[in-house]
């Protein structure tokens, strides 16, 4: 069976029609499936992103700063997950600087940056249109880019319930009471022709006993004065027994 050139013109040129308007089917479903903004305050996205999953950088990848805050540091009302479409954010903790707020729902996520926000509150978060008619999905998911002050993380520290006793110990008192040696009598030799000996008195150095390293030294020493006294007493008994040696002869 043979085919005319025209029959098979219009066979191609049914074939690219055919082609065309699946393109065209699939390409307008592709757009119905993007998400639409739905707030003019932020940057819509498609996919997902999501701090709660060990996703690698999750505010790198929404394009801000920082790392995930805990929604502890933050003051909200709302935005609860996949039941409500807003969430509003009504405080910041002191020490905590807040980069962006991402708020997920439906085929992709809303970014606010808050650079472009206004002063606290930030009212009406929401994530981006979807579906053909441009639907509101609720909230699958939301979380808070920013940093931490670490000048503002108070840490205490508990005192040890070790305490250190410190005992002081009492001077040592010497019980050995300074010893005073009292000066020697009055020594008189008298010869028998009413000559008068040398009278000599002799009195030793007082000195503490047991310790005299403790003192300062005065330079003064008693020793030659016993020499001294003790020549006189010699020569004392040897002119008494001169004299009476004398008056023996006589």
């Amino acid at each position: 069976m043979s085919v005319s050139p025209r029959s098979l013109l219009r066979v191609v040129a049914a074939s690219a029609m055919t082609l065309g308007l699946l393109s065209g089917t699939t390409g307008l479903a592709s757009a119905t499936n993007e998400p639409r903004p739905s707030d003019d305050r932020a940057t819509v996205h498609s996919g997902n992103v999501d701090a709660g999953q060990e996703q690698k950088d999750p505010c790198g990848t929404a394009g801000l700063g920082g790392e995930p805050l805990d929604k502890g540091d933050l003051t909200f009302e709302r935005g609860e997950e996949d039941a409500e479409q807003h969430v509003d954010i009504l405080g910041v903790a002191d020490g905590v600087t807040v980069t962006g707020i991402v708020v997920k729902g439906g085929n992709g996520y809303n970014v606010y940056s808050a650079a472009g926000l206004e002063g606290l509150p930030w009212e009406g978060l929401r994530a981006p249109l979807t579906g053909e008619k441009g639907n509101l999905p609720t909230i699958s998911h939301w979380f808070a880019c920013g940093e931490k002050d670490d000048e503002d993380t108070t840490t205490t520290t508990k005192p040890s319930e070790t305490g250190t006793t410190t005992e002081t110990s009492a001077p040592t008192t010497s019980g050995t009471e300074p010893t005073s040696t009292q000066p020697s009598g009055t020594t008189e030799s008298a010869t028998s022709s009413g000559a008068v000996a040398v009278t000599t008195t002799t009195q030793p150095a007082v000195s503490p006993a047991g310790d005299s390293g403790d003192l300062a030294s005065t330079g003064f020493s008693g020793g030659w004065l016993l020499g001294v006294g003790g020549a006189l007493l010699v020569g004392g008994g040897a002119l008494l027994a001169l004299a009476r040696a004398r008056r023996g002869k006589a």
